[in-house]
């Protein structure tokens, strides 16, 4: 019978290192529910999209994974909402568009992108995607005869 645990002569810091990329792949693969210790000790590398799209939809399945990962949405929601507001306060941003709104934007634009990278898993497509984005927001997508 196979001695449960940690071997001896492995290194912790790894060892956690390896749970959370496998226990990424798993919730995005098959959800927190059907996650299992076993699965997470498989060597697939995990994709961290899958991982923050699966674990935010998992999260409302699951109070215990909500409050687990709170401080973590709690940090983003505090940096998010200084940028726009420090954004809209230098006049960077269009009158009509406040903080609250140019916050909501951006989760909105970080949840597709990530949603996009899960469905269409080409490195260079969602890269193509995010010059792309860049290009509409600059106000650079258009030729200069459609504007």
């Amino acid at each position: 019978m196979k001695k449960l645990g940690r071997p001896c002569d492995t290194d912790a810091g790894e060892t956690r290192k390896l749970l959370v990329k496998e226990a990424r792949r798993s919730f995005a693969d098959v959800g927190y529910d059907a996650t299992t210790n076993r699965a997470l000790m498989s060597a697939k590398d995990p994709s961290l999209a899958s991982f923050v799209v699966g674990v935010a939809s998992e999260s409302q399945r699951h109070p215990e994974l909500s409050l687990a990962i709170a401080p973590l949405r709690v940090g983003l929601g505090q940096f998010l909402s200084k940028m726009c507001t420090d954004a809209v306060a230098r006049g960077e941003i269009v009158p009509g568009i406040n903080a609250q709104v140019l916050q909501d934007l951006i989760n909105v634009v970080l949840t597709g992108l990530s949603r996009f990278s899960i469905a269409v898993n080409d490195q260079q497509r969602g890269l193509d995607v995010i010059e792309g984005l860049k290009r509409i927001v600059a106000g650079t997508a258009q030729h200069a005869s459609a504007k």
